[in-house]
């Protein structure tokens, strides 16, 4: 890997306020709006995109300007994820810079991200040179190859995913008891299995279900079509009995 040189930046400089930091995203924000199903997702792109921003007019001292050069992304990647060394777990972002992004509300709290985080604001900027058909750095082997290695160190250091279980039948009876008779009650009780019987759908796509999409299976049960949905391209048919005894 190539050695990356780093910038002295002067600390006496403060950084933007995070209200100029999203209007120096919104043009790149906006055109992902286009592509986003999901109000959340269009709001997480946002974060990232002015998380960039304030990291690097901390980090070079300059606003941030598209296409970024591989080596910018290598450094963003070894600010941020923490290594194990002979003197202990360290990172490259600077305690200044690191302190002055959690005063910005631009970053929860100091130290090094979780891998999740990480990976989130590499693939944002990604998508951000894709759809400006910009030279994309995240092609590159040196940030394609240290980001393997950072997935492969934090499994070592036993970071994993964070995952919500899902609730059992049990759990789903509990819920349905407290459904009133009227019909806010009916109503309640139709979302819990409808989220429940297709296999555990996210809010956004239980919200936005529709009687028309839903058919109703000779045999008993039904067929819903999803639209919309996070991880899917195009419709999607899904299976559903509402006998759950």
């Amino acid at each position: 890997m190539k050695n990356i040189t780093s910038i002295t930046v002067d600390r006496s400089v403060a950084l933007p306020d995070p209200a100029r930091l999203s209007a120096q995203a919104a043009t790149a924000a906006d055109q992902i709006l286009a592509a986003a199903h999901s109000a959340n997702t269009t709001r997480s792109y946002r974060t990232a995109l002015r998380y960039w921003a304030g990291w690097y007019q901390g980090r070079y001292a300059q606003p941030l300007r598209l296409p970024l050069p591989s080596a910018t992304v290598v450094q963003f990647i070894v600010d941020h994820v923490a290594r194990d060394t002979a003197e202990g777990v360290r990172w490259e972002l600077p305690a200044a810079l690191d302190q002055a992004l959690v005063a910005a509300k631009l970053k929860s709290r100091p130290g090094p991200w979780r891998l999740a985080t990480l990976t989130h604001r590499v693939s944002v900027l990604s998508k951000v040179h894709q759809l400006q058909h910009l030279a994309n750095p995240l092609d590159s082997v040196e940030v394609r190859q240290l980001l393997v290695s950072a997935r492969r160190t934090a499994h070592k250091r036993g970071e994993r995913p964070r995952k919500k279980a899902a609730i059992t039948r049990l759990e789903l009876h509990a819920l349905l008891a407290t459904c009133g008779p009227g019909l806010a009650g009916l109503r309640d009780r139709a979302l819990l299995y409808f989220g429940f019987s297709t296999g555990g759908r996210r809010r956004s796509e239980v919200a936005a279900a529709t009687l028309a999409h839903l058919r109703a299976l000779p045999e008993g049960g039904f067929v819903y079509h999803l639209d919309q949905a996070k991880t899917r391209a195009g419709r999607e048919s899904l299976r559903a009995r509402p006998d759950l005894r």
